[in-house]
């Protein structure tokens, strides 16, 4: 379910509130306020809004001051007075020769004589026209932001800072992740907190504000084309938020900010309104790799190992959801990234690997390779093309209308069996079910699944070109997905288990019509190549230059094992010879195979040579018989090794 424009209300308000209720006091206040929070949850954020609700005077104007890197107490002075007077730290012609936040120290103010020639009424200091009437700020709003960055000793920052608030005119706010104030040092720690109890009068903690934030940071970005679809993409983006609970800013804003460099170098074509919905996945595709690494502290060496393991049943960014056999345990931070996030943010978009890794670790994006994934994939296909099932794959995103007319189509490509590769038939299946769980009517299923299992009786009838695709020993479609899209149902959901069930009919089915069509067709391949040596091995054997049409598909197992021993033992040994040895190059390669299908045909081979040195026994020249049942067992016994 997508989540609504109002589930994120700005959970800082009361903050800003008591800013400026802070602020705006007239009594006298000797302390600060703490705005505490952790890395990413968006506090320079928050300051930034409540310095820009201050208004314009310059009276009203906070001083900002970033204490990141700040040595020593004298260098935070310089800031304070430059802070001050901005000019001093300005580039304008009167000043072209005082540039710098040592300015003070490179024209050697003695502070001290300032305070003497103020209270003499000498009226200040006259610097390029500049005239600094003050050494220090009286009634200001002064906001100190990264306390834990800054080199002084905690203790003795607050203690400095205690200075401007002692007669209670001043305003000063500190900023800071509190957890990171000194944490490796014990006794610098105990003088902080001895200090922030005389400074700090109360800590406010701040939350992620997903909705301003958002709203911010998309009009920093200078491409309008980039903004609208941010804009049309939010509610989508916003599900991890609802997932986790919690939203890292600083992480959101750099996948926004990278992500912009990806959508400039989109082929126009393929960025056009009706392709967004693939490039907004894309968009949660790299997002996710930014929190992964950023957030979860997951390497990149990590995800490129494992995510390109597609023996996988749960694999980060896996574009087939396998079934449960994991031939290598999953890394602990993969792990723990699988339990954390739900396949819907885990699965693949149209880019490829090597893209993604390029942009979320070098900020860059190959447009060539970039645009070849995405003209591949079914996503950035013109909709019109797209079948019923796909524009009801994600029908939250449809109109009203546009729902009512996606679904008809389906129902109607449905009755007539217009789905007939295997990924359309288990994605209709799919969608069926889930528009089941929303509407019962118009979609009935009852215990024997008889509605999907007359569509896979009427496709195989209709459309014997479904015998021919490859499905593996697990009941996995060996082919690639034409839409890289999971399927819906599968291991979630209501219909998880129909889904499973309707999924292992097809695939039962397929496989017991490829037998069937076999054995039919074994009959006449015995015909042909009985008494031609050369097209037997032509047709079972593949080499560097054929590839043979029966090499993997069992036909000989489907032959009479009688009637080709027999056959074989009447034929001039020189002839026998030919076809013992393409038997034993069609299995050698494979003796030691589980393949349940090649197997089958080692049971008939097997039979075949207790059949045909059975017959040679029969034979009256001692000599003879000697040598052929030693030429059977020379060719065969290699192909068998449960021969013992």
């Amino acid at each position: 379910m997508l989540p609504k424009a109002d589930l994120f209300p700005d959970p800082n308000l009361p903050i800003i509130e008591t800013l400026n209720d802070h602020a705006n006091s007239d009594t006298p206040r000797d302390y600060s306020l703490l705005v505490d929070g952790p890395w990413g949850t968006g506090k320079t954020y928050l300051i930034k809004k409540f310095i820009e609700g201050r208004g314009a005077k310059e009276e009203d104007r906070p001083l900002y001051i970033s204490l990141y890197g700040i040595k020593d107490v004298e260098e935070l002075d310089s800031e304070i007075l430059t802070s001050l007077y901005p000019r001093l730290n300005g580039k304008g012609a009167r000043l072209a020769s005082f540039v710098g936040r040592t300015l003070l120290k490179n024209v050697r103010i003695d502070l001290d004589d300032f305070k003497k020639g103020l209270t003499a009424g000498g009226g200040g200091i006259e610097i390029g026209g500049l005239k600094l009437i003050e050494t220090s700020p009286k009634g200001r709003i002064i906001i100190f932001d990264d306390l834990e960055r800054c080199a002084i000793p905690p203790g003795v920052l607050l203690g400095h800072i205690h200075q401007l608030i002692d007669d209670g005119k001043n305003r000063v706010i500190l900023v800071a992740n509190e957890t990171e104030i000194a944490q490796d040092d014990s006794a610098a720690l105990s003088e902080y907190k001895k200090a922030k109890e005389k400074t700090v009068g109360f800590s406010l903690t701040v939350q992620s504000d997903f909705n301003g934030a958002f709203s911010a940071f998309v009009s920093e970005m200078s491409d309008p084309t980039y903004r609208l679809f941010l804009d049309d993409a939010k509610l989508r983006i916003a599900e991890l938020p609802v997932h986790t609970s919690k939203i890292n800013l600083r992480v959101l804003k750099r996948a926004i900010t990278a992500f912009e460099i990806l959508f400039s170098s989109i082929d126009k074509n393929l960025k056009k309104k009706e392709y967004w919905l693939g490039i907004r996945d894309i968009f949660v595709h790299v997002y996710m790799a930014f929190i992964l690494t950023r957030e979860d502290h997951v390497s990149i060496e990590v995800l490129n190992k494992e995510a390109l393991q597609e023996e996988r049943r749960y694999t980060y960014f896996s574009s087939r959801r396998r079934e449960p056999t994991i031939a290598t345990p999953l890394s602990d931070a993969m792990r723990q990234v699988c339990e954390r996030y739900t396949f819907d943010f885990l699965k693949a978009s149209a880019i490829s690997f090597p893209v993604l890794h390029d942009l979320v670790c070098h900020n860059h994006v190959n447009a060539e390779a970039l645009n070849a994934d995405l003209s591949k994939h079914s996503s950035f296909k013109p909709p019109i093309s797209w079948p019923a099932w796909r524009r009801l794959y994600t029908y939250w995103d449809l109109a009203p209308d546009e729902f009512v007319s996606a679904l008809d189509s389906f129902k109607e490509d449905f009755s007539k069996r217009v789905y007939v590769s295997i990924d359309d038939i288990l994605h209709s299946f799919s969608v069926y079910l889930q528009m089941r769980e929303r509407m019962q009517e118009g979609f009935p299923l009852d215990g024997e699944m008889s509605q999907f299992t007359s569509y896979v009786d009427d496709v195989i009838r209709s459309n014997p070109e479904l015998l021919n695709c490859s499905i593996d020993s697990s009941y996995n479609n060996e082919n690639c997905s034409s839409s890289m899209l999971g399927y819906q149902s599968e291991e979630r959901g209501q219909f998880s288990t129909e889904f499973a069930h309707a999924k292992e009919m097809l695939f039962s089915k397929i496989r017991n019509g490829k037998v069937s069509r076999i054995a039919k067709n074994a009959e006449d391949f015995f015909d042909k190549t009985k008494n031609n040596p050369d097209l037997f091995d032509e047709l079972l054997v593949s080499n560097a230059s054929r590839k043979a049409p029966y090499a993997k598909i069992p036909i000989l197992a489907e032959i009479d094992y009688k009637l080709f021993s027999r056959h074989l033992v009447d034929l001039h040994p020189l002839i026998r010879k030919r076809f013992l040895a393409t038997l034993f190059n069609r299995h050698d390669l494979t003796r030691n195979s589980n393949d349940e299908k090649m197997q089958k045909e080692k049971v008939w081979l097997y039979s075949v040579r207790t059949e045909m040195i059975d017959l040679f026994e029969k034979e009256s020249i001692q000599i003879l018989k000697d040598s052929y049942i030693q030429a059977v067992k020379h060719w065969i016994d290699p192909c068998l090794p449960q021969i013992e």
